[in-house]
């Protein structure tokens, strides 16, 4: 006999901590348990490129720490993402930070999409992190040369897409970013 409408209930932020460290990249979105391939190297490369600008600027203002992938952000009960980086401000870092996750929402979540990820980043992992209180999100596009800079409003992202170094960010004030570098695909 085969069961048919059996509804499987979501997975919880306890039973996705105790997964095997098999080496896959998981994230737990309302419950349901993603898989995602390794990034392609030009994800890679843009990633160490923003985090290149992005540490050594928020280091020598003191305004709080800068990580990078793999890095579980706990949003909710059944909410864990992994962001390609986090900017969390000093004055909340220690008490969002545990041993082995950001505990609550960063200040400034960024996203380098890539085709296979387009879709969650724009769509699904915008709404969990505007639903969880994470105040920017940026969606940094390598094909396009772009960054969308989102900034929460009233529970909802207003975009802004940036095609040059005119990059404007409440949680990093100051900031001018590189576009020939963070874009670089040449040495």
């Amino acid at each position: 006999m085969v069961a048919t409408n059996v509804a499987l209930r979501p997975m919880t932020v306890e039973e996705f901590f105790d997964l095997p460290n098999d080496g896959l990249r998981y994230e737990l979105m309302g419950g349901e348990l993603i898989v995602t391939p390794a990034p392609a190297p030009s994800h890679q490369e843009v990633s160490g490129n923003l985090f290149e600008i992005l540490a050594p600027f928020v280091r020598s203002r003191r305004l709080g720490r800068v990580l990078y992938s793999p890095i579980d952000v706990q949003l909710s009960s059944y909410d864990v993402l992994e962001p390609d980086i986090v900017f969390v401000a000093r004055n909340r870092y220690l008490s969002l930070r545990s041993d082995r996750v950001i505990e609550g929402p960063p200040n400034l979540v960024i996203e380098i999409i890539s085709p296979s990820s387009r879709r969650s980043d724009y769509i699904r992992k915008a709404a969990l992190y505007a639903k969880g209180g994470v105040p920017g999100y940026w969606i940094v596009d390598p094909v396009n040369k772009t960054i969308d800079v989102n900034r929460l409003e009233e529970g909802r992202y207003q975009s802004t897409t940036c095609i040059d170094g005119n990059v404007i960010s409440e949680e990093l004030p100051g900031l001018v970013l590189d576009f020939d570098f963070i874009f670089e695909s040449d040495f």
